[in-house]
């Protein structure tokens, strides 16, 4: 049997109630790689009719940024006409990005004729983990209420409190430090259940990255003082400009900043650094301090892993901030990577699409961010 039909024998074959209810995204496609059927399911998921999906109008709901790549990516898949999985990131109808994987298998004649591709478009997280990320998106809800109790009662010691009891004051005061963390524990709780069910939204931009980079050096320069690091930026001499959320950009780089410092000893040197590769733009954090086991790296991006040959004890937290990087990358139509340095160390990478054009000079110089088309 031929592993891709056309859409006359797949409507042909199977009851159209079966088609329509059928909760995943299914297409078929030409030799050539145009859609010539994609079920009602595509509706639900992107808002679209499924009439502006066929040809290739079905990349107008894959982010700007990244149709080129993905194009091209698909683009080989077909000439190889074998078995393909690609991620990619689809935007639903609500404007959420949601990261999905987009499998298909060619279809052969007998007399190895190639007569076209069918496949499916899955979300990337299972009902377990969605299960799971739902109970933390309530359970930091939970948690949040009792705090901002405690924190409002804190404030109203504290206005009536005067110099005379030092101690009082002191203690209220790591009252107040120890909600903030919490709190930004919670935030970071929330953030990845939202990122991890694909109900994050992305206000997309066109964004410097190098502007960025010197903004989230500036963040951390107290903090790498306070730890006698070194931290040093090095950009390229024109400005990579991309589609992205700029909070988004800013909590991935503070996050794997933050990272760096806190696992290198006194006196190492952080390096934050920008450059092209390709069509890509590559943020990079290294470091000098403790290295990772080898059996640890394919794990490093998996929320709440903290195995004991991770990084340094020093690091504490969740689980969740490399994950996060991961996550918001793949939002973005981008991605991670890790490597050890030969000399000792950690290199942990991001990799972004490059918008085809740089912006005009006016909008460069009115600002380092503008909104997307």
């Amino acid at each position: 049997m031929n592993a891709a039909i056309s859409a006359t024998e797949l409507a042909c074959a199977v009851p159209d109630r079966l088609l329509r209810d059928t909760p995943c995204v299914l297409w078929s496609a030409t030799p050539d790689g145009d859609w010539d059927y994609v079920n009602s399911a595509w509706t639900r998921l992107t808002g679209q009719p499924v009439e502006s999906a066929l040809g290739t109008g079905w990349l107008a709901c894959v982010p700007e940024a990244r149709r080129a790549q993905l194009a091209e990516e698909l683009g080989n898949a077909l000439a190889a006409a074998e078995p393909f999985n690609l991620r990619t990131v689809v935007l639903a109808a609500d404007g959420t990005a949601c990261p999905m994987l987009m499998q298909g298998r060619p279809g052969v004649e007998p007399n190895l004729q190639l007569t076209g591709f069918s496949g499916t478009l899955l979300p990337l997280r299972n009902e377990d983990e969605r299960q799971q990320e739902a109970f933390l998106s309530r359970l930091s809800h939970e948690l949040r209420s009792p705090l901002n109790g405690i924190q409002s009662w804190a404030h109203v010691l504290e206005s009536r409190v005067d110099g005379q009891t030092p101690g009082l004051v002191r203690a209220l005061g790591g009252i107040r430090t120890g909600i903030q963390q919490q709190v930004q524990l919670l935030d970071e709780l929330m953030d990845a259940s939202h990122a991890m069910t694909g109900r994050m939204r992305l206000a997309m931009e066109t964004v410097g990255l190098g502007a960025q980079a010197r903004d989230a050096a500036a963040r951390a320069a107290t903090q790498a003082q306070a730890r006698s690091v070194v931290l040093e930026v090095e950009l390229p001499s024109s400005e990579l400009w991309v589609s992205a959320a700029p909070e988004r950009v800013r909590q991935m780089l503070d996050y794997l900043v933050d990272n760096a410092i806190r696992c290198s000893e006194p006196g190492a040197a952080v390096i934050l650094s920008l450059a092209q590769d390709g069509r890509e733009a590559r943020m990079t954090v290294a470091d000098s301090g403790q290295g990772i086991s080898g059996d640890v790296l394919p794990y490093l991006f998996d929320p709440f892993r903290s195995p004991a040959g991770m990084r340094s004890p020093r690091v504490e937290g969740l689980g969740l901030r490399l994950a996060m990087v991961r996550l918001l990358a793949e939002l973005h139509g981008g991605r991670v990577g890790v490597c050890q340095d030969e000399v000792g160390g950690v290199r942990f990478s991001v990799h972004l699409p490059l918008l085809p054009e740089a912006p005009g000079e006016a909008e460069a110089e009115a600002g380092t961010s503008r909104p997307a088309d």
